[in-house]
């Protein structure tokens, strides 16, 4: 169900229409229920959230046909699976062939599967209009189990590469999934210590490593070194969102409004979430972000670079011609839309720059 103003439901028929079958589009003015089989569940979710809100889906199978993995022409000995709080592209998740288990986003008494059942551009509507107390919550061992089960039936052994088990309890339920399954010397879990776009930057290495043919043991040496020489720095244009989702004391947060601080968060290399600088106004908070995020690619050699933003796609253009006119050897920086486990935290126009380099000698 979508709502919406105005609703056009010849519209919403007509865009629909090539995309499955059985189609049935009951609408009123502000409110519309649609019911299709199809293969291609997200490219539905991204259509529907043209029209308004997704307020709520009915799954079914739509969970089975966002895992399902994709067949291969070529035999590949390692399957890759992370989770919803990895930012990345659709089409790098999809190139190749990245298996994600949802997050469950909480917006007072209804949950969402991330990606599934509700996109970044819906929740950061959510963000704005409802007062409703909003959660992040990681995916449950069964989910984890689901996808594993799928994976294996492709793949010899499967490398699982997660959020920083200091941020969340997601690589716990990997942990329990794997130890459930009869395959689980074939299953490898790796904390990132890391999150976001730079536990995007992480599986993307993965998959190319993969991709060339590495042996297990050399990817997972190579990815513990990697989880090593890689930071993300976030911008915080309000602190009303920390605020609101408990992050930050009320008081401080208010008086930190008082006197328009701006922090920026990264992660460090125990994979927790700290202050990396505080400034005045959002101008410096946009500018001090790019100078940390410049300062630390200048630091490693062969910087990548990716940036994560909450409905704010200006800055995060503007960060990547930034980096791309002081780096312009390096490839051009993803830019993607923040997952709702970052978002829900830095509120709308908060955005993130990711780095991930090797260390000089």
């Amino acid at each position: 169900m979508i709502e919406g103003a105005d609703i056009d439901r010849k519209a919403i028929n007509q865009k629909l229409f090539l995309l499955g079958d059985s189609l049935i589009v009951a609408c009123s003015k502000n409110k519309a229920r649609i019911h299709i089989h199809t293969d291609k569940p997200e490219d539905v979710f991204a259509v529907l959230s043209e029209f308004g809100t997704i307020v709520r889906t009915k799954v079914d199978d739509m969970y089975q046909q966002h895992t399902k993995i994709k067949p291969d022409t070529q035999t590949k000995s390692i399957g890759l699976v992370t989770d919803s709080t990895c930012d990345l592209p659709s089409e790098m998740i999809k190139k190749y062939n990245i298996q994600v288990v949802p997050i469950v986003i909480q917006v007072g008494e209804e949950s969402y599967l991330d990606q599934v059942e509700i996109k970044p551009k819906d929740f950061c509507h959510l963000l704005q209009t409802s007062n409703k107390k909003m959660l992040t919550s990681q995916p449950t061992p069964a989910s984890f189990k689901e996808v594993y089960d799928k994976v294996i039936a492709k793949y010899e052994s499967i490398i699982s590469l997660h959020i920083s088990e200091k941020l969340s309890g997601t690589i716990q339920g990997a942990r329990v999934a794997a130890k459930s399954t009869k395959y689980s010397d074939k299953i490898h879990i790796i904390d990132s210590k890391t999150s976001s776009a730079a536990l995007g930057l992480l599986v993307v290495k993965a998959a190319q490593l993969i991709q060339k043919g590495l042996g297990l043991e050399e990817i997972i040496d190579r990815l513990k070194i990697a989880a090593d020489n890689v930071k993300i720095f976030i911008s915080i244009p309000t602190l009303k969102y920390l605020m609101r989702s408990g992050r930050l004391n009320k008081t401080k947060g208010f008086l930190g409004t008082l006197l328009n601080l701006k922090p920026i968060i990264t992660v460090n290399s125990d994979g927790y979430m700290l202050e990396a600088a505080k400034v005045i106004g959002q101008k410096r908070v946009v500018h001090k972000t790019l100078d940390l995020a410049i300062k630390f690619a200048k630091s490693v050699k062969n910087p990548r670079f990716g940036i994560t933003h909450v409905a704010a796609p200006k800055l995060a253009q503007w960060y990547c011609d930034e980096i791309h006119s002081s780096f312009f050897n390096s490839p051009k920086a993803m830019i993607v839309e923040a997952s709702p486990a970052l978002s829900v935290h830095i509120g709308i126009g908060g955005a993130a720059i990711a780095v991930l380099g090797q260390k000089m000698l």
